[in-house]
């Protein structure tokens, strides 16, 4: 990640917009490297519960997106009423 990142920041040289993503990428270094301080500080344990409840987040969206995509038609058909009706009243203003 940060080898593209070198690769656009030479792609960048030479004129103002370059020079103002320049900045905005020196920003964002100091904040990476800040965020990449803290997560060398973490314990094991800490790591492993925060991918744990992680995992559970992505359990329960699988399951829901499982059940409700049986749902997904019907959706599509209140969605489309709603921008027809949108529509018409547009043209009515």
């Amino acid at each position: 990640m940060l080898g593209v990142f070198a690769l656009a920041l030479n792609v960048m040289t030479g004129t103002a917009a370059g020079a103002a993503s320049l900045l905005v990428a020196s920003a964002a270094l100091v904040i990476l490297a800040n965020v990449l301080e803290k997560l060398g500080n973490l314990s094991v344990s800490k790591i492993v519960t925060g991918l744990a409840a992680m995992a559970g987040v992505f359990i329960v969206l699988g399951l829901a997106a499982y059940f409700l995509v049986h749902l997904r038609p019907r959706y599509w058909g209140w969605a489309l009423r709603y921008f027809l009706l949108e529509l018409h009243l547009r043209r009515l203003a």
